[in-house]
C-alpha cells in the first residue's frame, strides 16, 4: 500500500488504520514483541568491527611485505632454513605491532561512539511508557517534547508548536516547522513538514507521532547502508608512495636475477644455488624494516595525534593528514563554538555591545536593557532541564535563540524561575516562518500579557508604541528607520537580530486567528545573538595558510554571515571583495563541472550550501590533485566524509559521520586539525629519513651482490648475514627516527604533492644514488682486492658484514637533518637515537662475542686493528653526506638568488 512507502500524503487517520493502532491507546505489549520479530530491533546495522582475521590480513596489503613472504617461502622450500626463520621472524614482527595498533585504534572509536543507552516515550496499552529505542517499532506512539530526541521515522498525528532540529540529517540549522496535513506524495525529505525524522531533535513544542519505519529502513538507516555499500577509498599518498617503491623494487629484483640467472645458465651452474641467490638478492633489495618501521612512526604519530585532540582511525590517516593541501571546513562548531551567544542589545537611545569575554559572566544592566531582556525570556520557549545543577552543568532545550535568550538573561542576573512564576505562561504560539515570530501569553498583575520575539523588521510593523527612557511613546517613521538602520549595520557582521515587544490584554488564550490580535504592541528593543568565533581559530588559520594549505568554508548560513566570518578568521581578508571568492548553493548548483573546476581554484567561501554538494566539493578539489582534508558532524556529512582523502569528524557529531571519518575531533576546534597536520608532516620527515636510510643501506648491498655474481665472484655476503645487518643493527637506527622531533619550520613548508616524486626531495635522490653509489664502488673495490689477495671467503664476508653495519650505523646522524650540517645539529634531541647507536655497536660486537650467534651468522673473529680501519672507512662515508648536504645546500641557495633576481 502507498501508505506505507509515502505516509506523508495521507492523513493521519489513514495511517493510524494502516498500521492498526488506536491513537488513545497505543499498541498491547504482546502486539509490540510481535513487531520487534516481524521488523526487528529498531538500529541500524553498521559495518563490523575488525576482527583479528582482517586485521592479520591487512597488514599483508603491503607490497613489500609480499616480496619478503615469497623470498621467505622459497628459503623454507629450498631448506634454507636460517634464513627462511630470519624472514619471517620479521614479518611476524611487522604484523604483529601493525596488529596492536590498528586494534587499539578500533576499540578507542568503539569506545567513544558507545553512547549511553537512548530512550524513547511510546504510549503502550493507553499508558506512557520509557522503552529503549531499540525496542521501538512500526505503529508505536511516539510522545515527543522538547528536547527529546526522535527514536524512529514518523508521520505526526497531534501537536503544537512543534519544531525539530534536523540539521545531522539535512544541514540546514534553522529549526523545522511541523504540521499535520497530508502533503503531495512527491515532495522532497526535507520538505515532508507533518513527519518526524530518527536522529533529529525536538527543540520546541509537542507532539504524537505513529512510528512508520524503523532501523535500516530509516532516512538515517538508509545513509548508513549507502556509505558501507560504497567502494574504499583511493589510496593515501603513503600508500602510493610505498606501492610505487614495491613496483620498483619488485622489478629492480626480476631484472636483476633474471640476468643473473642467464649468466648462471651460461656458466652451469645448478638451479639450487641460482634459487638462493636470487634470495640473496630479494634479502638484499628489499627494506625489511621498511614496512614495521612505517607501521611505528604511523602509530606514534596516532599517539602523539591523540594527545592534542584528534583520534585516528586508520593507521595511514596519520601520515596523509601531512600531505593536505586543502581544508574544507565546516563553519558552525569548527571555526565558530556552535551555540548563540548575545553581542548586543539596541534600544532606541544607544547600542550595548556584549564582548566575547562576557559570555558565562554575569554582567549588571540598567532597568531598560533589563527589561528588553526580560521580555526576551519571557517570549523564550526554551526550558532548564536540570535546574538543580550548577550553572555550567545545565543542559537547556529549546531553538538556538531562545536557549541564546534565557541563558542572557541568567548571566544579567534575572532570577528565571521567579520571573516566570510572576508571569505564569498561559499559551505560547511557536514560531512560524509566514508570522516570523513567536509569543507567549503570560499572567500579570493588572491584565495578561503577550511577550513577543522575532524578526526586527516584522515586531517593528506590529509596533505602534516605543519605551524611551522608561516612558511609552509613539513609534515614528523616523525612529523606526534610525533602528533599522542600526540593526542592519550590525547584522553585516554575521550577528542574527531579533525584536522583542509587548502588549497587555485581556485574552486567556490565542486564538486561531493572531492576525487580528498582534498590532499596537510596544516595542521596547532589539537583541543580537552571534556564534562567536573560536579564540585559536584566527591563529590556526595563518598557521595553516603559511604552510601553504587553502581552507575553504562551507556553511548553510547566508551569504553575508558567512563572509563576515570569514573575515574574522582571516579566511578573507578584510579588503577582499566577495568577487570569485564567495559562491552561494544555487550557483553551485547551476555552474557546469568545467566552470566550477575553474572557480574552486579562487573561492574561499560556499554559503547557503545544501549537504549532497559537499561531496560534489570534495571531488571538484581532487580533480586538481588536491589532497583534500573535509569535517563534518551530520549524516548528511557522512558521504563527502567518506570521498575526502582525509574524513575528520567532529566529536560531537554522529555515529554515521565519525564511522565514515578516519580521524575524530575530541574537541571539536579547528586548530587541532591544524596541529595534527603538524604531526602528520612530522611523520613525513620520519618516514623520509627512514626510506633515505633503507633504500641507501639495501642500494649497496644490491649493487656489491649483484656486481660479485656478474662477475662470478661468491657472494660476498650471506642472505642471513645481511637480513641481521639489516633487521637487528639497522634496525634499532631505523626504528628510532620514528621518534625526531619536528624540525624548525616544519609549518613554513608548502604540503607534499600526491605524486611519489614529490615525497622523494632531491636530497634523498642525492643521498640514496649519490652516496650510495660511492659507497657501493668503494665496497665493491675492497672485496675485489681481498678476493684476488686470496683471503678465506669466511675472512672476507665478516670483514663485509663489519663494513656494511658499522656504515649504516654511522649514516644515521646526518640524516636528522638533510638540509643543515651536523654541526649545527643537536644529536642528542633524540634520545632513543643515542640508544640505538649504542645498542646497535652493542649486538655487532655481540655478534663476535657469542660463540652460537658467530657460528649461525658464519663470521670469525677480527682483530683490534682491523675493527679500527673499519670504523675510519664508517667516518669517511659520514663525511661524504655532509659533503653531499653541503652541495645540494648550495646548490638551493643559487635557485633563490636566481628566483630573486628574476623576480
Amino acid at each position: 500500500m502507498t501508505v506505507y512507502a509515502y505516509p506523508h500524503a495521507h492523513t493521519a487517520h489513514e495511517v493510524l488504520l494502516s498500521f492498526h493502532v488506536r491513537p488513545e491507546s497505543g499498541l498491547a505489549d504482546i502486539e509490540a514483541k510481535k513487531r520487534k520479530t516481524k521488523y526487528g530491533a529498531n538500529v541500524f546495522v553498521r559495518k563490523r568491527q575488525l576482527r583479528l582475521v582482517t586485521l592479520l590480513a591487512n597488514q599483508f596489503k603491503s607490497p613489500l611485505i609480499s616480496l619478503l613472504l615469497v623470498a621467505g617461502t622459497v628459503a623454507l622450500f629450498l631448506r634454507a632454513h636460517t634464513d627462511a626463520t630470519v624472514i619471517f621472524i620479521a614479518l611476524a614482527i611487522n604484523t604483529a605491532v601493525g596488529v596492536i595498533q590498528e586494534g587499539r585504534a578500533e576499540r578507542a572509536f568503539e569506545k567513544l561512539v558507545a553512547s549511553v543507552r537512548e530512550y524513547a516515550i511510546v504510549l503502550r496499552e493507553g499508558r506512557q511508557r520509557q522503552v529503549e529505542i531499540s525496542e521501538v517499532v512500526p505503529g508505536d506512539i511516539l510522545v515527543l517534547n522538547s528536547g527529546d530526541k526522535v527514536a524512529a521515522d514518523a508521520r505526526l498525528i497531534e501537536m503544537r508548536g512543534l519544531e525539530s532540529d534536523e540539521s545531522v540529517l539535512t544541514g540546514e540549522w534553522v529549526p523545522a516547522q511541523k504540521m499535520l496535513q497530508a502533503i503531495p506524495k512527491e515532495t522532497r525529505v526535507p520538505e515532508r513538514a507533518n513527519m518526524v525524522w530518527m536522529g533529529t531533535l525536538v527543540s520546541g513544542g509537542w507532539g504524537r507521532a505513529v512510528v512508520v519505519r524503523t532501523g535500516a529502513r530509516t532516512e538515517f538507516g538508509k545513509i548508513t547502508s549507502s556509505l558501507q555499500e560504497q567502494r574504499g577509498r583511493q589510496l593515501t599518498p603513503l600508500q602510493r608512495n610505498v606501492r610505487s617503491l614495491a613496483r620498483v623494487i619488485g622489478l629492480a629484483v626480476f631484472g636483476i636475477v633474471s640476468l643473473l640467472f642467464v649468466l648462471g645458465l651460461l656458466r652451469g651452474e645448478g638451479l639450487t644455488g641460482m634459487f638462493l641467490m636470487a634470495i640473496a638478492i630479494a634479502v638484499a633489495a628489499i627494506p625489511e624494516g621498511l614496512p614495521i618501521a612505517v607501521t611505528v612512526v604511523l602509530a606514534l604519530g596516532m599517539e602523539r595525534i591523540l594527545e592534542v585532540g584528534g583520534l585516528v582511525r586508520r593507521l595511514v590517516a596519520a601520515e596523509t593528514l601531512g600531505s593536505a593541501s586543502v581544508i574544507i571546513v565546516d563553519k558552525t562548531g569548527t571555526l565558530t563554538q556552535a551555540r548563540m551567544q548575545i553581542s548586543h542589545i539596541i534600544t532606541p537611545r544607544e547600542i550595548l555591545r556584549f564582548d566575547d569575554d562576557d559570555a558565562g559572566k554575569k554582567k549588571k544592566l540598567d532597568s531598560e536593557h533589563l527589561t528588553i531582556l526580560e521580555i526576551g525570556v519571557l517570549a523564550s520557549s526554551a526550558f532548564i532541564e536540570n535546574p538543580e545543577e550548577e550553572l555550567e552543568e545545565w543542559r537547556i532545550r529549546g531553538r538556538p535563540t531562545d536557549k541564546a535568550l534565557l541563558l542572557a538573561g541568567v548571566h544579567a542576573g534575572i532570577d528565571i524561575h521567579a520571573l516566570r512564576k510572576d508571569f505564569a505562561l498561559l499559551d505560547t504560539l511557536s514560531f512560524d516562518a509566514e508570522r516570523r515570530f513567536a509569543a507567549t501569553l503570560a499572567k500579570a498583575e493588572k491584565a495578561n500579557r503577550i511577550f513577543a520575539v522575532g524578526a526586527p523588521e516584522t515586531i517593528g510593523d506590529i509596533s505602534s508604541r516605543v519605551v524611551e527612557d522608561g516612558a511609552t511613546v509613539l513609534f515614528s517613521a523616523q525612529r523606526k528607520r534610525e533602528i533599522q538602520t542600526a540593526y542592519e549595520e550590525i547584522a553585516t557582521s554575521g550577528a542574527r537580530v531579533v525584536g522583542v515587544a509587548f502588549l497587555d490584554t485581556r485574552l486567556a488564550v490565542f486564538p486561531d486567528d493572531v492576525k487580528k490580535i498582534f498590532t499596537h504592541f510596544t516595542f521596547a528593543g532589539l537583541i543580537a545573538f552571534q556564534d562567536p568565533v573560536r579564540k585559536s581559530v584566527p591563529a590556526a588559520v595563518e598557521t595553516a595558510q603559511g604552510a601553504g594549505m587553502r581552507i575553504i568554508m562551507i556553511t548553510g548560513d547566508h551569504v553575508s554571515t558567512a563572509i563576515a566570518i570569514a573575515r574574522k578568521v582571516g579566511i578573507m581578508t578584510d579588503s577582499a571583495g566577495r568577487d570569485g571568492q564567495v559562491m552561494d548553493g544555487r550557483e553551485l548548483e547551476r555552474i557546469p563541472a568545467e566552470q566550477l573546476l575553474e572557480r574552486t581554484r579562487h573561492t574561499r567561501v560556499f554559503a547557503r550550501i545544501l549537504p549532497h554538494q559537499k561531496k560534489r566539493l570534495v571531488q571538484m578539489y581532487q580533480a586538481q590533485r588536491e589532497v583534500v582534508a573535509m569535517t563534518g558532524d551530520g549524516i548528511n556529512d557522512a558521504p563527502a566524509l567518506r570521498q575526502a582523502d582525509i574524513g575528520i569528524a567532529l566529536g560531537s557529531g554522529t555515529d554515521v559521520a565519525k564511522a565514515a571519518a578516519d580521524i575524530v575531533l575530541l574537541n571539536n576546534s579547528f586548530d587541532i586539525i591544524v596541529r595534527a597536520i603538524e604531526q602528520g608532516r612530522v611523520i613525513i620527515d620520519n618516514l623520509r629519513r627512514i626510506v633515505t636510510y633503507l633504500l641507501s643501506t639495501g642500494f649497496t648491498e644490491i649493487v656489491l651482490i649483484g656486481g660479485a655474481l656478474a662477475f662470478g665472484f661468491p657472494l660476498p655476503v650471506l642472505p642471513v648475514q645481511i637480513l641481521w645487518a639489516n633487521i637487528v643493527q639497522e634496525g634499532f637506527m631505523n626504528f628510532a627516527f620514528a621518534f625526531e622531533p619536528k624540525e624548525d619550520g616544519v609549518m613554513r613548508r608548502m604540503p607534499a604533492a600526491q605524486s611519489s616524486d614529490r615525497f622523494f626531495t632531491r636530497e634523498m635522490k642525492y643521498i640514496i644514488f649519490g652516496i650510495g653509489l660511492l659507497t657501493n664502488l668503494f665496497l665493491f673495490g675492497i672485496y675485489f682486492y681481498l678476493y684476488r689477495q686470496g683471503m678465506p671467503m669466511k675472512e672476507i664476508r665478516t670483514f663485509l658484514f663489519v663494513a656494511l653495519s658499522i656504515d649504516a650505523i654511522f649514516f644515521a646522524f646526518p640524516l636528522k637533518h638533510m638540509r643543515k650540517p651536523i654541526w649545527k645539529i643537536n644529536i642528542f634531541s633524540n634520545p632513543q637515537l643515542v640508544a640505538a647507536f649504542v645498542a646497535s655497536i652493542g649486538f655487532l660486537f655481540l655478534a663476535f662475542w657469542l660463540a652460537p650467534l658467530r657460528s649461525l651468522l658464519n663470521l670469525t673473529l677480527l682483530s683490534g686493528k682491523e675493527f679500527l680501519l673499519l670504523f675510519a672507512l664508517g667516518a669517511l662515508d659520514f663525511a661524504a653526506i655532509e659533503g653531499a648536504k653541503w652541495y645540494i645546500a648550495r646548490g638551493a641557495r643559487k635557485r633563490v638568488r636566481v628566483m630573486e633576481k628574476h623576480a
